[in-house]
């Protein structure tokens, strides 16, 4: 019953994932460029500079780690990519006439994206390892 149940789970967590999965990542990847590019006003531009940041690193970390989840042989690539769409916005930020590119900001991204792979790596092993070992070690009634 052991060996049944960890082929069930390595299959599932090497399972292709769905074309529903794929358009709503492309979908975020989209909404997140343009909400990087809309105007701010200047009291919120000095008001909430932490918290820009802070928006910045969590969007990354979001893609980071649906992009891991749906491509998942490609995990430094992947990284690579994010971290490049990063450079991109603040680039255009530059170009807008109402943004400006910052280096903060893209360091921001790179945190995201980052602690979004360390995140899901991370967990992944512990769920692999521990979760999956512990739960296997009980006899099931």
């Amino acid at each position: 019953m052991k060996e049944l149940f960890s082929k069930h789970i390595a299959m599932h967590l090497g399972q292709h994932p769905s074309y529903v999965y794929i358009i709503v990542y492309w979908f975020l990847i989209c909404c997140s460029f343009v909400l990087l590019l809309l105007p701010l006003s200047s009291d919120a531009s000095n008001t909430l500079t932490y918290f820009d940041k802070l928006v910045h690193a969590l969007i990354f970390l979001v893609l980071t780690v649906m992009a891991i989840r749906i491509w998942t042989s490609h995990h430094l690539l992947t990284v690579l990519l994010l971290i490049a769409f990063g450079g991109l916005t603040e680039l255009m930020q530059g170009l807008t006439g109402w943004r400006t590119a910052s280096w903060a900001d893209f360091v921001a991204d790179t945190v995201g994206v980052l602690l979004g792979w360390f995140t899901l790596k991370i967990s992944l092993k512990s769920i692999q390892i521990n979760f999956f070992d512990i739960i296997l070690s009980y006899e099931v009634l």
